[in-house]
């Protein structure tokens, strides 16, 4: 997947099994190089050609080094089977960095080289902003020798909304060799920012076949941010604290055939209350994205042009008005059809002060226009977010008294979106009558003919 890295004269070989003595676990660190007997350890410009995830207990991957360096001369880098490591239960990813692209340099030095995020390295991405700040809260007490050395923060996750690229299922299905039809995601916080904003988590993945009612479990992803000291130094801190490699010893097989009663009733629990936060996470997704298209009607009260145009269009259709999807020439005016059947031309205005005479001049055009083209016949109607820079509720009347006049005399209606905002609200709370509403407002009309 990731990148294609450049030939290296000093390729470094792969250790063997023997090195491993005081750990039996196979612990790879890419990023610095360690004198640390019994570890696999590559600067970024030294990963040899035929390096394998896959076969690595736990892996410590720090972009932090390279993601300053706007064009990092580390070449493309192909970490191979690393989606086996990652859906390898008992092996332990930790990565540190923040989830920004890194600009590696092509061929030659040229800078039109690859592109990679750290996040290519997860199932699904979570949503990040780009944001720079000192504060930091509520750290797990596990990680705090970490965090004494991080003075400052670059980013922080939002939502924690985790959308699903299919291209990337497709890998997954290919290197797991299963169909796999959804991954659900379950995450730690490690640490907060001042906005009580996510800058470390852990998180989990569980891919789920469906067809086979099969289901395999992630390792823990552990995402730390930048130190803003020593680098080198702190992968040892992580190696004693989090991994304890000074005072490892690996489980005997025959260790699992020996368990408390206890033990089976605790995995069983925790079996259920994972598969509980699956389905609340399945319900958080859904609300946010339901929440996402009813937010859109904030939109009416702060707009202007085309946009306004658009979410006037989708509050129409709202208010059970059929759009009719007509343009009058390169303008995106609007034409609908109200439960009564009537019909309407609108012109959609925004301004940060008051109506404007050339607004109802417009519409006039519009409308004799239509009536010269095509016969139309119907209401004519102002719809327009003015003082748009105001607090909705304490916006003056758009209208001057010379404007009023003007709009009565033509026989147009006008309705601001502050009104339209607050019909919809009226309908959430079920007081709208569509037929009784658009005949009020008709009646405050002429009928074109």
């Amino acid at each position: 997947m990731f990148f294609k890295r450049k030939n290296n004269k000093d390729k470094v070989p792969a250790q063997t099994e023997k090195d491993i003595s005081k750990d039996n676990r196979k612990i790879l660190i890419i990023g610095h190089k360690l004198k640390k007997k019994g570890i696999n350890s590559f600067n970024w410009y030294e990963i040899p050609d035929d390096l394998n995830l896959a076969d690595y207990d736990v892996v410590l991957i720090d972009f932090s080094v390279i993601d300053k360096d706007p064009f990092p001369e580390v070449g493309n880098i192909e970490f191979k089977n690393h989606w086996n490591l990652i859906f390898n239960c008992d092996a332990k990813v930790l990565i540190i960095g923040t989830p920004k692209s890194i600009h590696m340099k092509g061929e030659s030095g040229s800078p039109y080289g690859s592109f990679f995020s750290p996040l290519y390295l997860l199932p699904c991405t979570p949503e990040w902003t780009d944001i720079k700040g000192n504060k930091i809260k509520e750290i797990d007490n596990k990680y705090q020798f970490y965090f004494k050395h991080v003075k400052e923060w670059f980013f922080h996750f939002d939502y924690m909304y985790f959308p699903l690229e299919k291209f990337r299922l497709e890998m997954i299905r290919q290197s797991l060799k299963i169909q796999i039809s959804d991954i659900k995601i379950t995450y730690t916080e490690i640490a907060k920012n001042g906005y009580n904003k996510p800058i470390s988590c852990v998180f989990l993945f569980n891919a789920i076949d469906n067809n086979d009612n099969q289901n395999i479990r992630s390792c823990p992803v552990i995402w730390l941010p930048p130190v803003s000291d020593d680098k080198d130094k702190i992968i040892y801190e992580i190696l004693d604290n989090l991994f304890e490699f000074e005072d490892y010893i690996e489980k005997p097989k025959w260790i699992n055939n020996y368990f408390l009663t206890s033990m089976k009733n605790i995995i069983e629990s925790i079996n259920e209350i994972d598969s509980k936060i699956n389905k609340l996470i399945e319900n958080k997704r859904e609300k946010i994205i339901e929440l996402e298209k009813r937010t859109r009607f904030t939109k009416l009260l702060y707009e202007q042009g085309s946009n306004l145009e658009i979410i006037v269009s989708d509050a129409l259709k709202e208010l059970d008005c059929i759009i009719l999807n007509k343009t009058i020439g390169n303008n995106e005016d609007i034409q609908f059809k109200d439960p009564n059947g009537n019909n309407w031309i609108v012109e959609v205005k925004g301004r940060k002060g008051c109506l404007k005479r050339d607004d109802i001049r417009q519409l006039d055009d519009w409308v004799k226009k239509l009536i010269l083209e095509e016969n139309w016949q119907g209401y004519a109607l102002l719809i327009g977010n003015y003082f748009n820079e105001d607090i909705p509720s304490n916006r003056k009347s758009p209208l001057t008294d010379n404007e009023k006049n003007t709009l009565q005399r033509f026989g147009f209606s006008l309705l601001t979106t502050y009104e339209l905002f607050q019909v919809i609200q009226q309908k959430e709370n079920s007081k709208y009558d569509s037929k009784n509403y658009w005949d009020f407002i008709s009646k405050k009309s002429k009928y074109f003919k």
